[in-house]
């Protein structure tokens, strides 16, 4: 049951002169989601309000307000939007958001019908979308779990979905230093989700964290239970750190073992092992989807994590493939240094003639002029075979006495 508004948040209250309070949406740890009206546009949003009992905890008010400019930042469709900011009479600061309308997806678990892995992989592939772009502006969400992913339903009629609540994301850009609002010792998030490393240290996590974050999501969603889950925080905790969760195909028979081996590669306590980022992640998860990868649009990470040198930045396509695939082969992801041409040109001709075409020449040539001797020979006179012996001339005879010539006989009377 939604908690009754007092004060301020009573409906139809003002505020700022602009907001017109309508009804209470959801409560949170650190601040209560109302519906409103923009009276200037006559559009509906959303207010974000903290506490009222944490308005004076200055770090508090300070990750609410980091909260808005993180997720002022991302561009994509996937994350909330941020529209403005404000505060009440009291000094009490509020975000405002768009309206959404649906369903986050933590119903799945409350009602223990677990998701067909190809809708699965959709969901998370779209926030991978947002969380990739996250991580290139360096923000770590840090609390990625089905509570904060909503499932919005446009007027269209399509649905999509939206990455809430960066209200604990660690900002790792520039002039965003985390060090003053994280210690760490301190353990930030929900525990079934957090990876080992989180619960160790918050500050010291990168964006690995968040894909073993989505990994107990997968998990989640497609079994209908969690992969760590204690009777106590305790026991929780002790899992995640040195307990091996069941494979998911015990619980989901239908997944394909490929699927499966996904997300057991999230849940790898190495985080060396696991997917290098989201754009890696949603690259492996694409062949489970029946939506066209021209929907996805996945960026690349350019936040270099702590424990790697900084890498410069390469022409990445719409989905960088896994550094190991897990399907089948992926193809070679283009890079600055190599660039290959999508067709090779032919090999210029040589102008220069081959022995073999050579040869082909003195041939044709022997040939021809085998048919010209041949021909030639046909036109000969043939000759006259001659009964008469020729007699050979001897020393005594006359000049009047030659050889006959039987070719040419003499004439009569001689």
């Amino acid at each position: 049951m939604a908690p009754a508004m007092a004060g301020p948040l009573q409906p139809g209250t003002v505020l700022q002169d602009k907001y017109r309070v309508e009804h209470v949406l959801g409560e949170g740890g650190m601040g209560i989601v109302v519906a409103a009206i923009h009276l200037g546009l006559d559009q509906r949003v959303a207010l974000k309000i903290l506490r009222p009992e944490l308005r004076r905890m200055p770090e508090v008010v300070e990750r609410f307000q980091r909260e808005a400019r993180a997720a002022s930042k991302i561009e994509g469709a996937h994350v909330a939007k941020v529209l403005d900011v404000g505060a009440l009479d009291d000094g009490t600061p509020f975000m405002v958001m768009e309206h959404l309308e649906g369903n986050d997806l933590s119903a799945v678990r409350r009602n223990g019908r677990p998701l067909p892995p190809a809708l699965v992989a959709s969901y998370l592939i779209e926030a991978c979308e947002a969380i990739g772009e996250a991580h290139g502006l360096g923000i770590i969400h840090r609390d990625i779990k089905p509570a904060n992913l909503f499932l919005a339903r446009k007027r269209s009629g399509k649905t999509e979905i939206k990455v809430l609540d960066f209200g604990i994301s660690k900002l790792g850009g520039p002039g965003e230093p985390d060090a003053g609002l994280t210690g760490s010792a301190v353990a930030m998030g929900s525990a079934e989700y957090m990876s080992p490393e989180q619960m160790l240290s918050a500050r010291d996590v990168d964006l690995r964290a968040d894909i073993w974050s989505i990994g107990v999501c997968l998990y989640e969603l497609c079994t209908a239970r969690g992969p760590f889950s204690g009777a106590s925080l305790g026991d929780t905790c002790a899992q995640v750190i040195h307990g091996t969760p069941a494979p998911p195909r015990n619980f989901a028979p239908q997944m394909p073992p490929a699927f499966e081996a996904i997300i057991l590669r999230c849940l790898d306590k190495d985080r060396t092992k696991r997917f290098a980022s989201a754009a890696d992640l949603a690259a492996a998860l694409m062949p489970f989807t029946a939506r066209p990868a021209e929907e996805h649009v996945v960026p690349p990470a350019r936040y270099s994590r702590p424990s790697q040198p900084s890498q410069p930045a390469i022409a990445a396509p719409r989905f960088s493939q896994p550094s190991v695939p897990v399907m089948a082969p992926a193809a070679p992801t283009p890079s600055t240094e190599h660039t290959l041409p999508r067709f090779a040109p032919p090999p210029p001709r040589s102008a220069a003639i081959t022995p073999l075409v050579l040869a082909g020449l003195m041939v044709i040539a022997v040939m021809i002029i085998g048919i010209a001797f041949a021909l030639g020979r046909s036109h000969e006179v043939p000759a006259v075979p001659s009964a008469t012996p020729i007699a050979r001339p001897t020393a005594s005879a006359s000049a009047s006495n030659r050889p006959r010539n039987p070719l040419y006989p003499p004439s009569p009377g001689r």
